[in-house]
């Protein structure tokens, strides 16, 4: 038995009027007895003890539903869907797992016909047959798709391979999940097969009670174009959320893309969805999905983006990254904003400056949380390691830094200064190519990307 990934939107569909959804529907139950109030909180205490993903977590969220409502804790919500936002609100706070949860199932008027395809969340109204929210080819021929539901319907399949198919030449890919709220994994792995020519090893899942996990794999019968040599980006948001995450991270794990954006939802867990007393149901969490070679997954931590920025400015990062990476990525900003081109040069001077002078403190406050830099011959180094090793050079010779020939590519929040390096120190000169990627944020210009190439 394969595990069931329940689609999210559905849950959030069902879930409570907390949200402010207007479904036009009407409530199972209109009020509780003590009695059933009680029933409900044993039966999610069953549900724990015996399924959830992690056996002794099951066992001590079961004993603290029950020490609690043995206290009155849960007494005072008499509608259901009330009680479901109190003990779902109670149950995530415990165990920090944001797909347990306990929802408000509603039953439709007599008449109400709405569409399936139709889902409606926090995060907006979806329509699975058509789960791409945006698709467009960018200047320099990258193409940008932002997802939604990773659940189609026959016809949102469709929209998929008539859009890759459209894309089916572009240089580089932009993947946007950011407003993503999850789905199922067949969408995943679909849409994942279509970035390799070859079988792929994406991620494992494994289940309470299975003695082996289950290996997901990309596929080799999908019909749409396949994209496996050009650079892939995936863009998130904090609301990127389970089925979203899996994509993004198993496209990490293989090294077939970069994520930039913000930390993940941290939805890491599937589940099934239990009935419950009083027209409740309990989304029981039962395995997990992990990355075969290093046993970790996403759960409650979220994925990390390589370059970590708010979502809005995570498009223009990208293209500035693929820019620095050798695409041809026309400016997206007019040539007048002599301004920002200004406060750019600055800023590398004040760089430039800061390692002539070995002045850790001013390097901390233009490089971004987020620096990495790759040097000639392939040698990385990440923020840390290089306020540490400006820090271990006080004292030593001094050495002179400039830039000759700098160019500036401005995509909105985000830039590319390009041009030669050159380092002087006493008789001796160095000389790299270098590509940086400055990011605006919290007022000032900040580097988070450095790339540096032997002239």
């Amino acid at each position: 038995m394969r595990p069931v990934y329940l689609f999210l939107l559905i849950l959030l569909y069902l879930s409570s009027r907390a949200h402010g959804v207007a479904l036009a529907q009407e409530p199972e139950v209109d009020r509780l007895t003590s009695g059933v109030r009680t029933e409900i909180i044993e039966a999610i205490a069953s549900q724990l003890r015996q399924g959830y993903v992690y056996e002794d977590r099951g066992i001590a969220l079961a004993g603290d539903l029950l020490a609690a409502h043995s206290t009155g804790r849960f007494d005072s919500p008499d509608i259901p869907v009330d009680l479901a936002e109190v003990l779902t609100n109670f149950l995530q706070d415990r165990s920090r797992d944001r797909h347990l949860r306990v929802s408000a199932v509603r039953r439709p008027r007599t008449g109400a016909s709405p569409d399936p395809g139709i889902v409606q969340t926090p995060q907006g109204v979806f329509d699975r047959d058509r789960p791409l929210l945006r698709f467009e080819l960018m200047p320099g021929n990258v193409g940008y798709v932002a997802i939604g539901p990773f659940g189609w319907t026959e016809a949102g399949r469709a929209q998929v391979d008539s859009v890759m198919n459209a894309l089916r030449n572009v240089d580089a890919l932009i993947l946007d999940v950011g407003r993503s709220p999850g789905g199922g994994p067949d969408a995943v792995v679909y849409l994942s097969s279509l970035l390799f020519d070859e079988p792929t090893h994406l991620v494992s899942s494994i289940r309470r009670g299975w003695d082996q996990p289950m290996d997901r794999w990309t596929r080799t019968d999908v019909a749409g174009p396949r994209f496996p040599d050009i650079p892939v980006i995936v863009l998130t948001s904090s609301r990127s959320f389970s089925a979203a995450e899996s994509f993004a991270f198993g496209l990490v794990v293989t090294g077939r893309a970069r994520i930039i954006g913000e930390r993940t939802g941290g939805g890491g867990h599937f589940g099934e969805l239990v009935s419950l007393p009083a027209g409740l149901s309990l989304f029981l969490p039962v395995g997990r999905t992990y990355d075969p070679k290093t046993g970790m997954g996403w759960e409650a931590d979220g994925l990390d983006p390589e370059i970590e920025i708010p979502y809005e400015q995570a498009l223009p990062a990208a293209l500035a990254v693929l820019s620095q990476n050798g695409l041809v990525i026309p400016s997206t900003e007019p040539p007048d904003r002599l301004e920002a081109r200004r406060e750019l040069l600055d800023a590398e001077r004040a760089l430039l400056d800061a390692y002539e002078r070995r002045d850790v403190q001013a390097l901390e406050l233009l490089l971004d949380s987020g620096y990495a830099a790759v040097y000639p011959g392939g040698r990385a180094s990440n923020r840390s390691q290089t306020l540490s090793m400006v820090g271990e050079m006080v004292g030593a010779p001094p050495a002179r830094h400039r830039t000759e020939g700098t160019e500036v590519l401005l995509y909105g929040d985000a830039a590319v200064l390009t041009g030669v390096y050159v380092q002087e120190r006493g008789d001796r000169k160095r000389r790299a190519r270098y590509d940086d990627v400055w990011i605006y944020r919290d007022g000032a210009w900040k580097i988070v990307s450095s790339r540096l190439q032997d002239e």
